[in-house]
């Protein structure tokens, strides 16, 4: 060694017709990235001094390496080097000290490196490095949705990959339809199934359980795993139907009452999501036409919450102050949610609020409504709609069924609807609804019971519409502001 001999040394072996090798980088250390060499004492744990222990590199040179970028970017001197090896196509022995008697030589690299990493990161990398686009030119996205039709394909094979690798029992063709059933529930999409095989392997795997001593995995399987992961993880839906049964937590099922709508929001654990009810209530007063959102006052609104409620000033302005200003305010808020509110799915909940308030008609308490609105009174579809639906549904049946109980939703969202089958049950025998609303003059005339009314050629209201209660309201509140504008000139 100190007359430079060079010592040869078999770091990796494979069959001549084996295939390239392809190498997942779980853990992206520089020794276990780019190997090592043994300079410790010798011992009964390591090797004898000098010898070369092969990396990840190693392994999948001729092949392809697979490589997280989160966990890459965490370790900057390994991905720098790992740059190094890709620009001058070889594994570049780790400077590890001076004077240093034992060096291995560079080892020819030809490697192909598969990155896995989100858009985000993907970008954040493009801009803090010059070299990354040049290094790493082709992209490819996975979808997060397949076609029912790519699903009963994709299913039945990833559910006989399980059976050969895994040990799973083989899947019935009843079994693999309810596996494909789950997936558009969890793609929220009555054509679009997920391509997350990762949780359907979960529901195959819990399922294989309950089929040990059976031939094969059935149906009635499928939906037992299914039942007992929702059981497993119903902590947090349990825990809010107690607060609603304890009276804790106020929101009613059944009569009426003015200015207040029950929304539709989704929470989650992490683990789960859950549909939870929420009281919107709104109060109109004289004013300057300002919609006063009280949890923004408060800090605990987002942005996209804040929009949706200029956004019903934007259409109380264009409906009721053509000519003469609103003179009135309203202040809406989410009653007993004391952490941070986002997202604008309860517009239409607090639009119908203070339509309620300034019509005087009460709104249908039976009835939980979701759905965002434009400036023009468009419903647009929301997220979450499943987990929204079944927690009413939960909820009215915790405090009492009725026959007018149900959810207003967006037309747009229709196709979303993959609800549990006591859901399903409920609905097939009339005792829970599910509507379905395009305009929030439609939302407006169910929730209150009376017709919204169109503007006749002279835009007067019908009488007895819910928008001719509304206009009179409003005169009122401009007589009034007027009388007492005059009266503080005096």
């Amino acid at each position: 060694l100190e007359a430079g001999l060079v010592v040869p040394t078999l770091l990796t072996s494979r069959a001549p017709k084996g295939g390239a090798p392809l190498v997942h980088a779980r853990n992206p250390t520089l020794a276990r990235m780019f190997g090592r060499m043994v300079t410790g004492p010798e011992d009964t744990r390591y090797p004898p001094p000098g010898t070369i222990l092969p990396g990840d590199l190693h392994h999948a040179n001729g092949g392809f390496l697979v490589v997280e970028g989160e966990a890459l970017v965490q370790r900057p001197r390994v991905y720098e080097h790992l740059k190094s090896c890709l620009l001058a196509r070889q594994i570049l022995p780790l400077e590890e000290g001076e004077g240093q008697l034992l060096r291995p030589h560079a080892v020819d690299l030809d490697i192909k490196v598969i990155l896995i990493a989100d858009a985000p990161l993907l970008s954040q990398l493009q801009d803090i490095d010059p070299e990354f686009s040049h290094l790493f030119k082709v992209r490819a996205d996975f979808a997060a949705h397949m076609t029912v039709a790519e699903a009963c394909a994709v299913y039945p094979r990833f559910c006989a990959w399980l059976a050969a690798h895994r040990g799973a029992p083989t899947c019935s063709a009843g079994a693999v339809a309810r596996l494909v059933e789950h997936g558009a529930r969890l793609a929220e999409d009555q054509q679009r199934v997920t391509t997350q095989l990762g949780r359907v392997e979960n529901v195959v795997t819990e399922a294989a359980q309950l089929a040990k001593d059976a031939a094969e995995i059935d149906r009635d399987h499928i939906v037992a795993a299914l039942d007992m992961i929702r059981e497993r993880d119903g902590l947090l839906r349990e825990e809010m139907l107690e607060l609603h049964r304890r009276g804790s937590v106020r929101v009613s099922v059944s009569g009426s009452a003015v200015g207040q709508v029950n929304g539709l929001a989704v929470v989650s654990d992490g683990f789960s999501r859950v549909g939870r009810p929420l009281r919107v209530t709104a109060v109109t007063y004289s004013g300057k036409g300002r919609t006063l959102n009280i949890d923004r006052e408060v800090q605990l609104s987002g942005p996209v919450h804040d929009k949706g409620v200029l956004i019903l000033s934007g259409y109380l302005s264009g409906r009721f102050a053509h000519d003469a200003p609103l003179a009135m305010s309203a202040s809406v808020v989410f009653e007993q949610s004391y952490g941070p509110v986002e997202g604008d799915s309860a517009s239409v909940a607090e639009l119908v609020a203070i339509l309620s308030s300034l019509a005087g008609l009460p709104v249908r308490q039976g009835v939980a409504v979701t759905g965002s609105v434009d400036q023009l009174g468009n419903v647009s579809s929301v997220g979450g709609i499943n987990d929204k639906i079944e927690g009413w549904y939960d909820l009215c049946q915790t405090l009492g069924p009725a026959d007018d109980q149900g959810v207003l939703i967006p037309a747009s969202n229709a196709q979303n609807l993959m609800l549990r089958a006591d859901v399903c049950a409920a609905i097939a025998q009339g005792t829970f609804r599910v509507w379905t609303c395009t305009r929030i003059e439609q939302a407006a005339a169910h929730l209150l019971g009376a017709p919204a009314g169109e503007p006749d050629g002279e835009g007067r209201w019908p009488p007895g519409s819910i928008f001719a209660r509304v206009a009179s309201r409003l005169d009122v509140l401009r007589a009034n502001r007027r009388d007492q504008t005059a009266a503080d000139a005096d």
